[in-house]
């Protein structure tokens, strides 16, 4: 019998679909198929795939012209196992993931169990690995049921589909598909709406069981045209969701979908291009919301700031979306800047964040102060460094303050200052994605 068929989708990915399948074939769970489905490469990828295929006869190759979308449908259409996995073609996974989940997902009879997730890169042959995990934490380490409103998993948005696995039945018989749009971007937009909106049973769990690869500078989430893409792909959804009279019921959760997805695009465009965008965008979002009749009446994913901007008009939502730019625009430009000259840094918080950017600083071959204000993180350290309490910090007035912490940064500020340090001389570094890509993916060109 097969437990689980783990599909990937690849195109010219010669350069990392071998550490990906044979991710795949070491899994300590054994009864799988391997679904590899190539979109017609040109590169040394096909020729890769068919030594692997000699290796393992529990890889299936198949060949599909279209989209990363119509890749992704193949594979789901010829599987034969009773969960489906994804791994796609630039990432890769831990020996246990499947055994994992699938052993949750069958004792818990779950229609989708979906695990926290690594942001990997690589740094001279060495990987570095940050744990990453948005769910709250009263859904964590449990099965959750939908309830009586039939709408909880979609409101929590979309975070890493490829993390988890689906019961094959369930997607099959609720028609849960990609889009098969041009392209390798986005189309999963519609597969996690979907999965998530008819989803019974799910669990949710907090080890990490995915390595999800920041330092291709080829993947799709790069290309040009990220918010026409998601127009399209959300135009899609809209449709699908119409036609199977759903639309009604969740079309206020559809827009905090798109909310979240426009913020955040706007935000990682070139500042020259920013404002343009931002303005297409409102008018989009207007045109949405007037055409549909849709009005947001609770907190759904944690939009209601920037819909309520967006409903007092485009000075205020530009000002939403936009809210954290000159945070990490100061971030970028210290990093980039004036970090490269000092010998010494201090990281105040030593939690996920504090131990990002300590690993980045060690890198550079910074002295680092770590402090943190919790008695916890003090005994317990952080990345092998001594943890000191905020006290330290009155004989250390020289030294630049990174703020490492997401929730209370601002009051950690306010802390430093009333200490008698120069608001020039701390660096709020709450978002840790921005660093992620920005900063640390960018280490590898820096001679290092």
């Amino acid at each position: 019998m097969v437990k689980v068929s783990s599909i990937t989708y690849v195109k010219n990915g010669e350069k990392y679909i071998e550490q990906c399948i044979r991710s795949v074939m070491n899994q300590t769970l054994k009864e799988l198929e391997i679904i590899v489905v190539d979109g017609e490469s040109t590169d040394a990828t096909p020729a890769i795939l068919e030594a692997l295929a000699q290796e393992d006869a529990r890889i299936r190759l198949y060949t599909c012209a279209g989209s990363v979308g119509a890749q992704f449908n193949c594979g789901l259409r010829v599987a034969v196992g009773e969960y489906i996995g994804i791994c796609e073609g630039d990432d890769y996974i831990p020996e246990n993931k499947y055994e994992v989940l699938y052993d949750i997902a069958k004792e818990n009879r779950c229609d989708i169990v979906k695990a926290a997730y690594r942001q990997v890169i690589h740094v001279k042959g060495k990987e570095y690995g940050f744990a990453i995990n948005y769910r709250p934490e009263e859904v964590l380490e449990r099965v959750v049921e939908t309830g009586e409103r039939g709408d909880r998993f979609v409101r929590l948005g979309v975070d890493g589909f490829w993390s988890g696995l689906y019961e094959r039945r369930f997607l099959l018989d609720n028609s849960v598909f990609m889009n098969e749009t041009k392209g390798a971007a986005y189309q999963d937009i519609t597969f996690s709406f979907l999965s998530q909106l008819y989803a019974g049973r799910c669990y949710f769990l907090r080890e990490p069981l995915h390595n999800y690869r920041l330092d291709n500078e080829e993947a799709s989430m790069y290309a040009a045209g990220c918010i026409e893409t998601h127009y399209k792909e959300y135009g899609l959804l809209e449709g699908i969701l119409k036609e199977r009279r759903l639309w009604e019921k969740y079309k206020d959760i559809f827009l905090a979908w798109e909310l979240v997805s426009y913020t955040h695009f706007c935000r990682m465009l070139a500042r020259e291009s920013r404002y343009e965008k931002i303005h297409e965008v409102y008018g989009h979002l207007c045109r949405q919301i007037k055409d549909n009749a849709i009005r947001m009446e609770e907190d759904c994913l944690e939009m209601k700031e920037v819909y309520e901007a967006l409903i007092e008009g485009e000075p205020t939502f530009r000002e939403a979306v936009l809210k954290e730019e000159d945070r990490d625009t100061r971030m970028i430009e210290y990093f980039r800047g004036r970090f490269r000259s000092e010998g010494k840094v201090a990281i105040f918080g030593a939690g996920h964040i504090g131990e990002i950017l300590c690993t980045y600083a060690r890198l550079q071959g910074k002295e680092i102060l770590m402090i943190d204000n919790g008695k916890a993180a003090q005994e317990a350290g952080c990345c092998g460094e001594k943890v000191y309490p905020a006290d330290v910090v009155r004989q250390n007035r020289g030294l630049t303050y990174l703020v490492a912490n997401y929730k209370y940064g601002e009051e950690i500020r306010k802390q430093l200052t009333g200490m008698g340090i120069d608001e020039a001389h701390i660096i709020l570094c709450q978002n840790e994605n921005c660093f992620l890509r920005r900063i640390f993916a960018g280490i590898k060109n820096e001679g290092l």
